[in-house]
């Protein structure tokens, strides 16, 4: 199996170019084309539309969801603390008629020693 070599200096500057791609894209272990994002940029894709600006609209995308996420992650929070501040008005309501009940049965407790202590004397 092995590799023809090129029979003109055009095609055999062509042969060391993609070499050289190739050597990029196995240096560091993606099996991308370092330069290009992965994308061939030599290729078209199955539209016709170079494959650069394919990553690049892919990218785009993925921005956009991270974006949304981002967005909903806070609404999230925001209905977080909107309940934690409905919670927290909530006790001091109940705080509140708790205390006017105290003062309510000592003021009754203190009708009632009165009422005792007139009706001794």
């Amino acid at each position: 199996m092995g590799k023809k070599k090129p029979r003109t200096l055009h095609e055999e500057a062509e042969g060391e170019e993609e070499e050289e791609v190739k050597a990029e894209s196995a240096s560091d272990g993606s099996g991308e084309d370092a330069d290009h994002g992965g994308a061939n940029p030599w290729e078209l894709n199955h539209n016709g539309v170079d494959g650069g600006e394919e990553v690049v609209e892919g990218e785009e995308e993925e921005e956009e969801e991270e974006e949304e996420e981002e967005e909903e992650e806070e609404e999230e929070e925001e209905e977080e603390e909107e309940e934690e501040e409905e919670e927290e008005e909530e006790e001091e309501e109940e705080e509140e008629e708790e205390e006017e009940e105290e003062e309510e049965e000592e003021v009754e407790e203190e009708e009632e020693v009165e009422e005792k202590e007139e009706a001794e004397e």
